[in-house]
């Protein structure tokens, strides 16, 4: 029970409601004139009786009694919007008439009014602080402090009370809450008080907070290889290296003999396939789970396929790296297996096709073969449109459809989201040249919604966690903005069309995260992906106004806000902080931020914005957070070391850190990198942003590769630029 049930549930209410009552919605006193001959000295008998008004003279139309002439005489009551304090106080009717009303002149009073519309921020903060104090003790406690408050005035006093078991400053770090500064309070009073999961108030962690123990490890390299967890906490070393059960029983089952040529062990595809499942297969849903294993562990073909079983094992195997240490030579098996059943299928359309495509352009994507991400993903949209799954505005998915069985029809719906869903995060996150996006929504019911009649309800598994619906909905509020902002080059210009267009989606947006089920709302103990929707979500923030904010509308007032500080900038500035938070946490206490990569564009977009943003004096910190966020991901994905050099050559090139940190932080990459199995001549290709303000205007000289390229270049230009200027290049303080 929270304060507001408490106040409902007591005599509170409804004294307040008389007051407001009696107080609030005052009726005029009527002025009648006697008819009665009434002796002067009786004059203050008269007062007690109600004065009578004569009949109202009509000649058109037929006579009434005197009754219906009382009711026609009789006005309605009219209500006063707001009643003066001393009538509050007294409980007796006011004119409202300003700036004294009638009782105060004849009485010679003070008349007041309370405007609660004109409350200033630093009211408001503190009406928010109360609210915050009193939801963060137990019920009973809440009740007691504020009976103990019935007959008291003083807000120091009040505030004393309400803080009695000690100053929040005293409190540990991990318990302080952070209450942004007055200049803040749009953040406070309109994001955070009215959308709580998309921005909860945060921990105050200050720079004397970041030098704690438990912060530091994570701008540290890793102790080695087989330390594979930000938190390099040895109970969770032992718990990853320890056997784990898997995710689905049959996969115990599973003779994977049946489905590859490769020399892999039963044994290690389970619990490869299992770690996909747990992990990434909530938020991508490329099949539907129940169908896919009961045929892969029977060896069947209905809902599963030796090219869709090698294609997913190319991913999940560089995502079991991280359990058993390995050189990458078996994901560099499965893909060549792979492809050679793709050209066996020889472009066959069918839902298991599409979704092994997926999963070969997310294996090219993690091993930096970017021109094969490409080709697959255009790939899979042309199957996908072929179909009628999504990109089409006719009914041929829904006809071809109703005519399957309910498994039949349930396989389609989560692949048609599945890969929807897919082709808009890469449209809108990594906006390469040539990256299809998606031209309309997916035609058929999003699965597990109430629109879906697909014959019995299925029981979902455990580790889809029920977050997929949402995910689905989440890239629908999305594709608009991805599609608009991939064709013709590129996103609009910061204009106030743009700036509108943004603020509607960010309304979407809100409305989307208000609208999550209570187990999917906002707590640092929830389960991993739906850590990584968050970061998704507030990720997509930033995308959704960089044109805006780096022009002259960056301050402009947003129109759908009632404060005057709302603006793209300190929505931006606001998600930025909630992208910190979201980082630090995921790292320090989820596993999986060390195997998964689909969260890793959080790590390019802070640091981004701790670069180009005004300098605040813990910016060192999270942009090692960042680059040592991407060395923990080396043991599976190639392409992380690439990511992490171009955003220490970008820091380089504006001049940001010295070249004596930039070798230091690049060695500890390179020292835990591992060994690269890829021939000599087949380098590392991502043409992915890493520079997303350069993006902008010069593409081409923004990307991963080509700032990696640009790392040593930028050595040499800085130690001779300081040479000439006649400085030493002191490295940049640790913090």
């Amino acid at each position: 029970m929270r304060v507001r049930d408490w106040f409902c549930g007591t005599d509170y209410m409804l004294y307040y409601l008389k007051a407001f009552m009696y107080a609030d919605i005052q009726p005029e006193v009527h002025s009648f004139k006697s008819t009665t001959n009434v002796d002067s000295t009786n004059e203050t008998d008269m007062r007690r009786y109600v004065p009578i008004r004569p009949s109202i003279p009509d000649d058109t139309g037929p006579s009434t009694t005197s009754h219906d002439q009382r009711l026609l005489a009789k006005r309605r009551r009219v209500g006063v919007t707001v009643a003066c304090n001393a009538c509050r106080r007294k409980k007796i009717r006011c004119d409202g008439l300003r700036p004294a009303c009638t009782n105060c002149q004849d009485n010679g009073g003070e008349c007041t009014y309370r405007d609660d519309s004109e409350m200033s921020q630093e009211s408001q903060l503190l009406l928010l602080e109360v609210i915050r104090l009193l939801n963060s003790v137990p019920d009973d406690e809440a009740v007691q402090r504020l009976q103990s408050l019935k007959k008291e005035i003083d807000a120091s006093v009040i505030m004393s009370v309400l803080r009695k078991d000690g100053d929040p400053k005293q409190e540990p770090a991990d318990l302080r809450v952070f209450t942004p500064p007055l200049g803040d309070a749009f953040q406070i009073l309109e994001l955070s008080a009215q959308n709580p999961n998309a921005y909860p108030l945060l921990p105050d962690l200050d720079l004397e907070t970041l030098q704690e123990v438990t912060y530091q490890q994570l701008v540290q390299p890793n102790s080695g290889r087989q330390a594979l967890i930000g938190t390099a906490q040895t109970e969770e070393q032992n718990q990853i290296q320890s056997p784990l059960p898997l995710c689905d029983s049959r996969l115990s089952s599973l003779d994977i003999t049946k489905w590859t040529n490769v020399s892999i062990s039963s044994h290690l595809a389970a619990r490869a396939i299992s770690l996909y499942l747990e992990t990434d297969h909530p938020l991508l849903g490329f099949f539907e789970p129940e169908l896919f294993i009961s045929d892969l562990v029977a060896g069947k073909d209905r809902f599963c396929s030796s090219f869709l079983v090698n294609s997913l094992l190319y991913w999940a195997c560089q995502m079991n790296s991280a359990r058993i240490p390995d050189d990458g030579s078996l994901a560099l098996q499965l893909c060549g297996e792979a492809e050679r059943l793709w050209r066996k299928e020889d472009r066959k359309e069918s839902i298991l096709n599409l979704a092994a495509l997926q999963f070969l352009s997310l294996g090219y994507l993690g091993q930096g073969r970017d021109h094969a991400v490409l080709s697959y993903l255009r790939e899979a949209s042309r199957m996908a449109v072929e179909m009628g799954l999504f990109g089409v505005e006719d009914d041929r998915a829904q006809e071809y459809i109703a005519t399957l069985s309910a498994d039949e029809k349930e396989a389609h719906i989560f692949t048609a989201w599945g890969s929807f869903n897919y082709a808009t995060h890469m449209s809108l996150f990594y906006r390469q040249p040539g990256l299809p996006c998606p031209e309309s929504l997916p035609r058929l019911p999003i699965p597990g919604s109430k629109h879906e009649k697909s014959g019995q309800k299925r029981k979902r598994s455990d580790y889809m966690g029920g977050v997929f619906p949402d995910t689905c909905r989440f890239w629908s509020i999305l594709h608009e903005v991805a599609l608009l902002y991939s064709k013709n080059g590129g996103p609009p210009s910061g204009d106030q069309k743009t700036l509108r267009f943004a603020e509607y989606k960010f309304r979407e947006l809100l409305a989307w995260s208000n609208g999550l089920s209570e187990r999917f709302s906002r707590d640092d103990s929830n389960l991993h992906y739906v850590q990584v929707l968050y970061i998704w979500f507030h990720a997509a923030i930033l995308d959704l106004f960089r044109t805006t904010i780096s022009g002259p509308l960056r301050h402009h007032r947003l129109r759908t806000f009632t404060n005057p500080e709302s603006s793209a900038e300190k929505v931006c500035e606001a998600s930025v902080n909630q992208l910190k938070q979201l980082i630090v946490n995921y790292r320090l206490n989820f596993t999986s931020s060390s195997y998964t990569i689909l969260w890793h564009i959080a790590l390019t977009y802070l640091a981004n914005a701790v670069l180009y943003q005004p300098k605040k004096e813990d910016w060192f910190f999270y942009f090692l957070l960042c680059i040592y966020g991407y060395e923990r991901l080396q043991p599976c994905w190639r392409v992380s070391k690439a990511i992490s050099t171009a955003l220490l050559s970008l820091a380089l090139r504006k001049g940001d850190i010295s070249t004596q940190t930039a070798r230091r932080v690049l060695n500890d990459i390179e020292h835990n990198a591992g060994p690269d199995t890829f021939p000599q001549d087949e380098s590392v290709r991502a043409t992915f942003m890493a520079d997303l303000d350069l993006a902008r205007s010069n593409p081409r000289d923004a990307t991963v590769e080509k700032l990696a390229e640009e790392f040593a270049q930028n050595i040499m230009l800085q130690e001779y630029t300081n040479v000439l200027d006649g400085d030493e290049g002191e490295d940049t303080p640790d913090n």
